[in-house]
């Protein structure tokens, strides 16, 4: 199923206004599936794509670098009304942290709940995000 989903994902990418990147998304979640794109996305400041089919915020941000060559991505996902016990990343965090060498990522997620401290948890599997940005500057 996921096969399906990356080409009709990326198709969307298409060019944004000067400054902008275009990240386009899919999420595989079994029998629950949604794609989309949003162009209006800028660097420094809080992207939001929203899954009204499986209930999901996701919220991205791309930093410019200050010193370094290398951009850095930041993603969090978390679950509306009907998800309240999601959503996790591996080792049971709510966000993660990426240097953006790629314009494409695979992050699975998690329902179940936060790790606290040095607590061994294993997390039921939701599905994979799957990301493509585009018109990076």
């Amino acid at each position: 199923m996921s096969a399906a989903l990356l080409p009709f994902c990326f198709a969307f990418s298409s060019s944004a206004f000067a400054g902008d990147y275009v990240v386009s998304y899919a999420i595989d979640a079994g029998s629950l599936n949604d794609t989309g794109t949003v162009r209006s996305c800028r660097y420094g400041e809080l992207c939001r794509v929203s899954s009204k089919s499986l209930d999901l915020s996701i919220l991205i941000s791309v930093y410019l670098p200050l010193r370094r060559n290398q951009k850095e991505l930041n993603v969090s996902v978390s679950g509306g009304r009907s998800r309240p016990d999601c959503c996790f990343l591996s080792d049971g965090v709510d966000w993660r942290s990426f240097t953006l060498e790629e314009s494409f990522f695979e992050i699975r997620l998690y329902e179940g709940h936060a790790r606290r401290r040095n607590e061994f948890l294993i997390n039921s599997p939701l599905g994979i995000l799957y990301l493509q940005f585009s018109d990076l500057k």
